[in-house]
């Protein structure tokens, strides 16, 4: 397991796990090499329409798969996974009198 509970994280696209794992008869993806748990239409349908792919790890099971809180009752595996997603923070840019704090 590479993630814990409460890590974002970035689900690889369907042409992705379908280039790295080809579909089954069934037009799923098998994404574990023991063809145990497969990457299926509906949960690409609801993981594309989330913001830039991105979920949250709600729960861990049997040490292998993931739950997210977005999708429902779907598993995911590491091999879904494309990264763990880091927010970025912005701060403000303050021009050079600002900087200064010039006062009469």
């Amino acid at each position: 397991m590479k993630y814990k509970v409460g890590d974002k994280v970035k689900i690889k696209t369907w042409e992705d796990m379908e280039k790295e794992f080809g579909l089954l008869e069934n037009g799923s993806i098998n994404s574990n090499r023991n063809g145990m748990l497969c990457y299926v239409r509906p949960m690409e349908i609801k993981i594309k329409n989330l913001n830039n792919r991105v979920v949250t790890i709600s729960r861990i099971r049997d040490n292998e798969l993931y739950n997210v809180k977005e999708v429902g009752n779907y598993n995911f595996t590491d091999a879904m996974i494309e990264s763990l997603y880091i927010e970025k923070i912005y701060e403000p840019i303050f021009n050079r009198f600002e900087i200064l704090d010039i006062r009469d």
